[in-house]
């Protein structure tokens, strides 16, 4: 499976300090996984305690991330 960053994916990778090694492990891994009508959500705990959320689309046999968001607010979206 080829895993594609948008560009807007990549701005908010380097910002939020975010290696691909741990965006391509949440899509492999996730913790928990939700189905939008445009997008699929993986999330999956951060070392740091934060929740990493990748928000991505399938095309063309590729895997396409629309962006990356962490946040603390873990029971917000776990639960």
């Amino acid at each position: 499976m080829i895993i594609k960053l948008s560009h807007h994916a990549v701005i908010r990778s380097i910002k939020r300090k975010i290696e691909f090694s741990e965006i391509e492990n949440t899509i492999l891994e996730p913790k928990r996984v939700k189905l939008k009508q445009d997008c699929i959500i993986a999330m999956k705990l951060r070392k740091n305690g934060h929740l990493l959320m990748v928000y991505y689309t399938i095309q063309s046999g590729y895997v396409i991330v629309i962006t990356v968001i962490e946040t603390s607010k873990i029971d917000k979206y776990l639960n």
